[in-house]
């Protein structure tokens, strides 16, 4: 069984992007027409210490969208002269699980969550965040 048939995604209607699998992000339409790029985060150090997506948003001039640092965030840049945005999207580990004793207690800063991108959406470019 995969993460997605125990969803049930398929039913609905959405489709599942394993980011990990591909190193160069996966494209994923989002709201007013808007596409971003979903990364694992680990690909590239970030120079920006306080929001490692905005890294992938200057570095790639795409709006961009991570994982890896288990955080919510949302900033903007200007790459190439265009207007991007970066979002950090949570994680969906047990921060009790045995794999997660390398961290110690989860930071504060850490969020379960993960994003879900509509690309009907007509209000916002954004994903919206749902707290798990």
């Amino acid at each position: 069984m995969t993460t997605p048939e125990l969803l049930g995604l398929s039913d609905l209607g959405i489709a599942w992007h394993d980011v990990t699998e591909k190193r160069k992000g996966v494209r994923v339409a989002t709201g007013q027409g808007q596409v971003a790029y979903c990364f694992h985060g680990d690909e590239l150090k970030s120079k920006y210490k306080g929001s490692t997506a905005l890294g992938y948003a200057m570095a790639y001039g795409v709006n961009a969208i991570i994982g890896h640092t288990h955080r919510y965030s949302l900033d903007h840049c200007v790459s190439g002269g265009v207007k991007r945005w970066a979002i950090e999207g949570g994680y969906l580990g047990n921060p009790l699980a045995p794999a997660f004793t390398y961290a110690g207690p989860a930071p504060k800063v850490w969020r379960r969550g993960f994003l879900v991108a509509d690309a009907e959406q007509k209000h916002s470019p954004f994903p919206k965040w749902i707290d798990a």
